[in-house]
């Protein structure tokens, strides 16, 4: 859970404003309000729009809607009683932004955009447009960049074209300096025993690979790799790499046990309004699209190769189908938990087929300021309503779950100071154990090996720079 503090510029105690808080906020002109967007409080699968004071007090919700309709980003425009938030996958659109209305709840589109992906929105003073992130097919929507769109109408001019990502954006009272942040991401893939690294940091196993983002193990001789441009296939040890398909931007990857299929999830050829999960051959051949949700993502093969269970972004809802296609996607039973969200998507499938966990987060009861974060395992196969079993983990858990090749513990990332580590945790409840020891940066993935006896990690760490952009008044919009 997210709360939202306020701390005097010169130093002192800061103040709570408002709990569970899960967007940024926005002021009006007056500074008198600001707006923000409560997800899962205190109906669990809807949003609420919400207002407060400057100081926290009389919230007021004034638009609702399900999970599937939420929105991290809000702009509240110069002078008016109307906020924007962007909506995403509406139709054929892949980003709908819309003019709520703070007395009515009435909402109305002012943007849409069918290849573009947009985050933070930040107005101009005068009302005339506003500057946003987004991301697009020039770089697979691996990158933000910045954007202008103008209002009323809803064109659309690109401000930044480089190589870079951006994140944040503020905006002087004269719109003549944007200010941002520039990032660069850098990553490294590394193989060691499952059992654990030891005390030393292994070397990188594929040092001239900067560029993945996920990978899957081909057996024990190679692996798959996701980069930025393209789908790969490379052996152990970095040679014999292929390209399998090329110039696409691919999600979550998987392969299946029985070394002929390929999961990931793609947003096809044509449309990138709408990912779903695609099966290849071991080469990279016969792609078909398996179930066709919004946005289908996270694929995790089962242990008989015969099934994929993913996440439905679009709903969060966990979801099985059978990996040729021959019957509808259903959500797994045992996964839709009671006054909580699954809240990382990593799924792990134990090695005989029979168990599938996941993290999950309980809402906050009694007062509590924060969910509790359990681990559910759920058995497979087991009717409509399986006895899901909740295990209590390190509650430093991140994510990034894997069963061991016995099925007899659980691994899954800790995060402690903004590092990432492995634990590793038995099933029957003795105490678990870290398994390594790295001391920067954050884990990106993770897949034991078929065998069960190595681990493949990805690690990144990211470079961030500000910049300040100035309006030189030449091109201005």
């Amino acid at each position: 859970m997210n709360n939202l503090f306020r701390a005097p510029v010169l130093g002192g105690a800061p103040q709570l404003l408002v709990r569970d808080i899960d967007s940024d906020i926005s002021f009006s002109s007056d500074g008198k309000r600001f707006a923000f967007m409560r997800d899962n409080d205190p109906d669990v699968g809807k949003f609420q729009f919400r207002t407060a004071n400057a100081d926290g007090s009389d919230e007021k919700m004034f638009a609702t809607g399900p999970m599937s309709e939420a929105s991290r980003f809000v702009a509240w425009l110069p002078n008016e009683n109307r906020v924007a938030r962007p909506e995403y996958q509406i139709g054929d659109m892949l980003t709908v932004i819309n003019l709520f209305d703070v007395a009515t709840g009435q909402a109305k589109p002012i943007a849409s955009y069918k290849e573009k992906y947009f985050e933070r929105l930040v107005w101009l003073p005068d009302g005339k447009g506003m500057l946003g992130l987004y991301q697009d097919p020039s770089s697979h929507y691996t990158r933000y960049q910045i954007g202008f769109i103008a209002y009323p109408g809803g064109q659309f001019h690109a401000v930044t074209k480089d190589t870079n990502s951006y994140r944040t954006l503020t905006l002087s009272g004269d719109a003549k300096t944007l200010a941002t942040v520039q990032q660069k991401t850098l990553r490294s893939f590394y193989t060691f025993p499952a059992t654990g690294m030891g005390a030393n940091v292994p070397a990188p196993a594929l040092p001239q690979e900067k560029d993945i983002s996920d990978f899957a193990w081909v057996g024990a001789g190679g692996f798959y790799l996701r980069e930025e441009q393209d789908f790969e296939r490379v052996s152990v040890d970095g040679s014999n790499k292929s390209v399998l398909l090329s110039n696409v931007g691919l999600y979550g990857i998987d392969s299946c046990a029985d070394g002929r299929t390929v999961l990931f999830s793609w947003e096809g050829p044509n449309e990138a309004a709408v990912v779903n999960i695609w099966r290849t051959d071991a080469n990279g051949g016969d792609a078909k699209q398996i179930p066709t949700g919004k946005f289908d993502d996270f694929p995790k093969c089962s242990a008989d190769s015969k099934r994929v269970y993913y996440t439905d972004e679009n709903n969060a809802k966990l979801m099985r189908v059978p990996v040729d296609g021959s019957s509808k996607p259903a959500i797994i039973p045992g996964t839709t938990v009671a006054n909580g969200i699954v809240s990382s998507h990593d799924l792990g499938v134990s090695p005989d087929g029979k168990y599938l966990a996941c993290v999950v987060t309980l809402t906050p009861t009694n007062g509590a300021s924060a969910g509790v974060q359990k681990i559910a395992l759920v058995p497979l196969d087991a009717g409509a309503e399986p006895q899901t079993r909740m295990i209590d983990p390190d509650p430093r858990v991140k994510g990034h779950l894997s069963f061991t090749s016995d099925g007899k513990a659980l691994i899954y990332s800790i995060l402690e100071n903004g590092v990432e580590n492995l634990w590793m945790q038995p099933l029957d409840g003795s105490r678990g154990r870290q398994i390594t020891n790295f001391t920067s940066e954050v884990i990106e993935a993770v897949h034991l090996s078929p065998e069960g006896k190595s681990i493949g990690m990805i690690r990144s760490q990211t470079e961030s720079d500000v910049v300040l952009l100035n309006d030189t008044g030449a091109g201005a919009q």
